[in-house]
């Protein structure tokens, strides 16, 4: 999925359209596009050939049109996109992203609390595994009154656990 970190908006918005369409021909993905973007026909058709060529979409024939469907998911374009951000931007290292998203401002208190519950989501998921990665004897549940992630675990400047995620 490399290639997919190297899209551009352009290119993006196209992918746009098939994956709101499921499939559509280059002059659909055309009128599409064209709301946002005053492009030619021939650079969507154009555009739509590179994306086959990087192996992002696929057509088939239909008479003498060819329909286009994307062969890969948003999600994992985003994936790729947000993991070559967080390498180029901050090492590899994703709560230097997150860091960068929360002091940036502009993220409401409803988001605040929507990124809260996915976080402690993710620190759930992983109490009830053991360190190989399976249940362990405690039922996937730490020992009571253990903190999940101990002091040594954490990155420097960051704060304790909250009391509430402590088992």
């Amino acid at each position: 999925m490399q290639e997919a970190a190297s899209l551009t908006g352009l290119q993006l918005a196209v992918l746009d359209v098939l994956w709101e369409e499921g499939e559509a021909t280059a002059h659909r993905v055309w009128t599409r596009v064209r709301i946002r973007r005053p492009l030619a026909l021939t650079t969507v058709s154009t555009i739509l050939a590179r994306l086959e060529r990087k192996s992002v979409l696929e057509h088939r024939r239909e008479g003498r049109r060819h329909v286009y469907r994307a062969r890969v998911s948003r999600r994992d374009v985003r994936s790729s996109k947000v993991r070559a951000l967080t390498e180029a931007l901050f090492d590899g290292d994703p709560v230097g992203l997150v860091e960068h998203l929360v002091d940036g401002g502009g993220i409401d208190p409803v988001r605040a609390r929507r990124i809260r519950d996915l976080l402690d989501g993710v620190i759930e998921r992983q109490a009830r595994r053991a360190p190989d990665g399976k249940e362990g004897p405690t039922g996937g549940r730490a020992e009571a009154g253990r903190d999940i992630f101990p002091a040594t675990a954490r990155p420097p400047g960051t704060a304790a656990p909250r009391s509430d995620l402590r088992l």
